[in-house]
């Protein structure tokens, strides 16, 4: 085992190679062929020539010859028997810095015998020889009975043994050895002339064998292919031996022996070489490809987490180091940092003799030369960040090591390092469907869309997404399924397309589709965050078939609009809760409006063709159509079916757009009263009128033998002063222009009119008059309509104890209760009514004991704690104060009523 060098031996070294340099130039020194700086030393032995080889005996270049030009190589025996051959590099190396042999060869195409030596001998050697053919390998002496003498001078003969003799001290090698050993390795020791070649160690039989006998054609690599590597580094005085081989190109190199130390140091110079013999049995011998360098021992190891989470950072550490034992200028330093690792960056620092060619930089291709001097290391820090969808896979990271042209590693068994890195992360799934209904929810008969679409995953910015995505999954046409898996936590956004393009982030439905659109997402694109947990649930609703959208807006000119004319101007407002629908035969489908007035229809293509579609609504009071803020189509009666609805002629999967409908409120002119008055005497009615639309107003009178007079509150702040208010002969015309006061909702407000009936003298006690009243409202901008509201006053004379009851009800919605009363109106589950009782008495005597009742309505609830008798509130169980609510039944005692007094009883309930 070879060990460091310390800093002084190193330097050591270097002193004394420049030493030795100088002695050599002064002609001190008289080694023929001595070369201190010749490393490497390579010949491929394919060409015809091989300078500064020496070769002998049997031995021939077969470039030109028997192989192409420049496609040779050394063939030191034929595959006759009783031949030897050699060549040896003739330029003398120092021993003291070790050396590292690589070639590869070739024994085929005989009987298998009997093999190839390589040979360290003394570098001051003048007159070479080589030793004994057959079982010597050209390295022994000879049989002890028939000496030839061994290999000149020799220091260390490693054979390549085919039949086996080379380990016995029968044979040719008659200095110890176990016995025949076929197919061995096996280490001779120091000789010269007739002595030594001592036996030192081996291996057993390899079980890949050392040579490919039979055959007429040289074999393939793919079939017989064997390369040497031997290692020989300076061990104290001595050398450490390591043997080892590849037996496939771009094979691991294995191991077959060593490390073994010598028993004996070696002569200051060393020259080496290669032989190779047949005996009685033959093969021919080749060597190819040698390489000869110093050795020296680099090694990295490197340093990572065993587990990690897609889309978090990640570091390596790289160690590399050189234990010698010759110094290294220019090791190369490599680390492909895989794919799935993003934005690296890499930082080097080194011990205080060594040095690292860059000391910082980026990518994913890491290439760093380094100086390492003997027991020196060099440190890479490697930081990245793992792919977000790198998840559920395993990253191998592997680093290397490798000499410069004048080193060769003598341990190449530790010049790579890995790291396993087992990667968390998170499957992101959903559906992308078919959404029939549309509503943007997946119910579960909703499946596939049958279309060949992709779902690709990007990372988000904000509420954009950042090209390119990082998958693409394709979805299943049948069942609508898709599935990122191994996702790292994060936000992210999942794009819907045609094309599996990681490049295009742009929603898009394949060619062909249709009348195929995005419903939910209506962009195509959702945006995800993903927590440390799988992510289900992210779909997609896509629709087959057209669209139609507008919006149901109040036409009654708010906000400085033209009212009536179907045209949203102004700050005229939409009107939620509206249905309209699209027919086509007895196919209809249908939505209502929104908050701001605003629908979509979807006209699915399995119920809605090519043709005439109808659009419709059914509020009352409609003022016309308009498309687009054109075509305009105006009501030509209040209520008139026409304006209420128009026609498309539809195309299979279009989109239509501003189908508008403009509609305003009724009028509203109540209540109708009644009343007692002695003769002669007065009865004052009080009336509420709430126009729906601007226009102007024609109050008149029909029937009624009395005399009737009006005034109104002219500024609706429930003050009848000033000219305009005061009492006035029928008929009565005004104006509902812009200057109407308006209810919070944007609708006119309903002012107050009052009717005084003058009661001539002498009217008969029963006597009763009937007076009707028609509020006529011609619409602003469209003489065609009128809305006629109508009510009546009725007014006896002298009749006892009549009490007059009067109920009106509002719908609240779910807020505070502001709008007009009405005996008539709709409401859905969840709403708030509230119900107004007004009373009066019309007699002209006293009433007493009076107690007002009223069943709460079957399809609601009373709401607690809203009861109340002339604004005051009332607790709902039998106590001290009025009111009570027993048994779904509103009582209320109100007690004493004087002639012509009144009151209100109001109380609220929800619809179940």
């Amino acid at each position: 085992m070879s060990r460091p060098y310390t800093l002084l031996k190193y330097l050591q070294c270097l002193l004394g190679a420049a030493l030795s340099l100088r002695f050599a130039l002064l002609g001190v020194i008289g080694i023929a062929g001595l070369a201190w700086a010749q490393f490497p030393i390579t010949q491929s032995f394919t060409t015809n020539t091989a300078p500064g080889w020496v070769l002998g005996g049997n031995a021939s270049l077969t470039s030109g010859g028997v192989d192409p030009a420049g496609a040779g190589y050394l063939r030191l025996t034929g595959n006759s028997g009783n031949q030897k051959g050699y060549a040896y590099y003739n330029v003398a190396f120092p021993s003291s810095l070790g050396v590292t042999i690589d070639f590869e060869y070739l024994a085929w195409g005989g009987s298998g015998a009997d093999g190839i030596s390589m040979f360290l001998f003394d570098g001051s050697t003048t007159s070479f020889k080589i030793g004994d053919f057959g079982g010597g390998l050209g390295y022994c002496q000879g049989y002890s009975s028939a000496l030839v003498g061994g290999l000149s001078n020799a220091y260390v003969g490693i054979g390549l043994d085919e039949f086996g003799n080379f380990a016995s001290s029968t044979d040719r090698c008659p200095n110890g050895g176990p016995g025949v050993r076929p197919d061995a390795l096996s280490i001779r020791g120091p000789g010269n002339g007739n002595s030594g070649y001592a036996y030192l160690t081996g291996t057993g039989t390899l079980a890949a064998g050392i040579d490919y006998p039979g055959g007429t054609a040289r074999p393939a690599a793919s079939t017989y292919y064997r390369r040497v590597n031997v290692s020989i580094v300076p061990s104290g005085s001595s050398y450490s031996i390591t043997v080892s081989w590849q037996t496939s190109p771009g094979g691991a190199f294995t191991t077959l022996l060593g490390p073994y130390t010598m028993p004996s140091p070696p002569p200051s110079t060393l020259k080496l070489g290669f032989a190779a013999s047949t005996g009685g049995s033959t093969n021919y011998h080749e060597i190819r490809n040698v390489s000869v360098n110093l050795p020296a021992d680099l090694s990295i190891s490197k340093t990572g987490p065993a587990n990690g989470v897609a889309g978090a950072p990640i570091s390596y550490i790289l160690t590399a180091s050189n234990a010698g034992p010759n110094a290294v200028t220019g090791a190369t330093i490599t680390d492909t940092v895989p794919a799935s690792i993003t934005n690296v960056t890499w930082s080097c620092s080194a011990s205080p003799l060594a040095s690292c060619g860059a000391t910082s930089g980026s990518g994913n291709n890491l290439s760093l030369s380094a100086n390492l001097p003997v027991g020196q290391t060099v440190t890479v820090t490697v930081n990245g960040t793992i792919s977000p969808v790198a998840g559920a896979t395993t990253i191998t990271n592997t680093a290397s090591i490798s000499p410069p042209t004048d080193r060769t590693d003598s341990n190449p068994a530790n010049n790579t390092a890995s790291v396993n890195t087992a990667i968390t992360g998170y499957t992101v799934s959903g559906t992308v469907y078919s959404d029939l209904e549309p509503d943007g929810v997946r119910a579960p008969s909703e499946t596939g869309t049958g279309l060949s679409l992709y779902a690709k995953l990007a990372q988000a910015a904000g509420s954009s997404c950042t090209p390119p995505a990082l998958l693409a999954a394709a979805v299943n046409p049948s069942t609508g399924g898709y599935s990122f898996p191994g996702v790292g936590p994060g936000s992210y956004c999942i794009v819907l397309s045609g094309n599996n393009s990681l490049s295009d982030l742009t929603p898009s439905l394949p060619t062909g589709s249709g009348s195929w659109r995005f419903v939910n997402p209506p962009n195509g694109q959702l945006q995800v965050t993903v927590p440390a947990a799988n992510l289900p649930g992210q779909d997609f609703g896509l629709f087959n078939g057209g669209q139609v959208t507008g919006r149901v807006f109040y036409d009654n000119g708010e906000g400085g609009g033209t009212a009536n004319d179907a045209l949203q101007n102004g700050t005229e407002r939409g009107v939620p809760n509206v249905r309209v629908s699209a027919a086509q035969g007895s196919n209809i489908r249908s939505a209502l409006t929104d908050s701001q007035g605003n629908y979509i229809l979807w006209l699915p293509a399995s119920l809605f063709v090519a043709g005439n579609v109808v659009l419709s609504h059914a509020q009352p009071a409609p003022t016309g159509t308009n498309l687009g803020g054109g075509s305009v189509v105006l009501a030509s009666g209040f209520n008139a079916p026409a304006a209420q609805q128009r026609n498309l002629n539809y195309t299979l999967g279009q989109n239509y757009l501003g189908y508008n409908f403009g509609i305003v409120k009724p009028s509203l002119f109540s209540p109708a009263q009644s009343g007692q008055s002695t003769s002669p005497g007065t009865v004052t009615y009080s009336h509420l009128f709430k126009p729906g639309t601007l226009g102007s107003v024609t109050l008149s009178l029909s029937g009624g033998s009395y005399a009737y007079q009006v005034r109104r509150d002219a500024s609706c702040d429930g003050n009848f002063g000033g000219t305009a208010s005061a009492w006035q002969n029928l008929p009565l015309s005004f104006n509902v222009d812009s200057t109407w006061p308006r209810d919070p909702d944007g609708g006119l407000k309903g002012c107050a009119l009052e009717v005084r009936v003058v009661v001539p003298a002498g009217q008969p006690s029963g006597a009763v008059d009937s007076a009707t009243f028609t509020a006529n409202l011609l619409w602003s901008g469209n003489p065609n309509v009128t809305d006629p509201e109508v009510l009546t006053d009725t007014t006896s004379i002298g009749t006892l104890g009549a009490l007059s009851l009067y109920k009106q009800v509002r719908n609240c919605g779910s807020g505070a209760c502001s709008g007009a009363y009405s005996t008539n109106v709709s409401g859905a589950p969840g709403n708030v009514l509230e119900y107004c009782i007004n009373y009066r008495n019309l007699s002209t005597q006293t009433l007493t004991q009076v107690v007002i009742t009223d069943p709460v309505p079957f399809f609601t609830n009373y709401v607690l704690g809203s009861l109340s008798l002339n604004g005051s509130t009332l607790t709902d169980a039998a106590d001290s104060d009025a009111g009570q609510v027993l048994s779904g039944v509103v009582r209320v005692q109100v007690g004493t009523l004087g002639p012509g007094g009144n009151g209100q009883v109001c109380y609220r309930v929800q619809i179940r």
